[in-house]
């Protein structure tokens, strides 16, 4: 079995480093809006709170650069990563992040004891041959189920309309911790 994990949202907790960033440096911007992690609520947020792509897209790249700021989303995540190497022949990181990022991706998984196998930026994850996906975004999810391929979407407030779905042995199942994913995995 192999497994791709995403990065951002799934093993670092990206997007308080976001609104930290925008709070501070461009809120001013934007009529002095305040953002919590508790008013995200869909994929691109951005747009919502009318923030440029442009803004969100620098915000993203100065959290990148921030990386040894990045907390992990869990507790315990290098032990957790470790049991799902071992629940399958190869772990990979897939991300859509921008791949001069590598260094900061790199650096951010050293830090935290991290093991994998490679890691490998595409935007299209649907296009790619694993067994399983470990992703938070609602669009990759429903690409990747479309293409015939299981998704375990990881539980975050902008995949919360998203519903767990089977048809012919393919699967979106929600998964609110790696620890539940490896519940699955275990019983799959």
């Amino acid at each position: 079995m192999s497994i791709a994990i995403d990065f951002d949202g799934v093993l670092s907790d990206t997007v308080q480093k976001w609104i930290q960033i925008f709070n501070i440096h461009y809120s001013k911007k934007y009529n002095n809006l305040q953002l919590s992690y508790n008013k995200i609520t869909q994929w691109d947020f951005y747009q919502m709170y009318g923030i440029s792509h442009e803004d969100s897209r620098q915000i993203f790249a100065q959290c990148w650069e921030q990386w040894d700021s990045l907390y992990p989303t869990e507790f315990m995540l290098s032990k957790k990563i470790e049991i799902l190497s071992k629940l399958c022949g190869t772990l990979d990181i897939v991300t859509a992040n921008n791949s001069t990022n590598y260094t900061y991706l790199e650096g951010f998984l050293h830090k935290h004891n991290i093991k994998y196998n490679t890691i490998i930026f595409e935007e299209n994850k649907e296009k790619l041959d694993y067994d399983i996906f470990i992703d938070d975004s609602p669009v990759n999810a429903q690409k990747i189920f479309d293409a015939g391929k299981s998704v375990l979407l990881y539980n975050q407030p902008w995949n919360g309309d998203i519903i767990s779905k089977e048809k012919n042995n393919v699967f979106i199942h929600r998964v609110y911790s790696l620890d539940h994913a490896i519940h699955i995995l275990q019983n799959k």
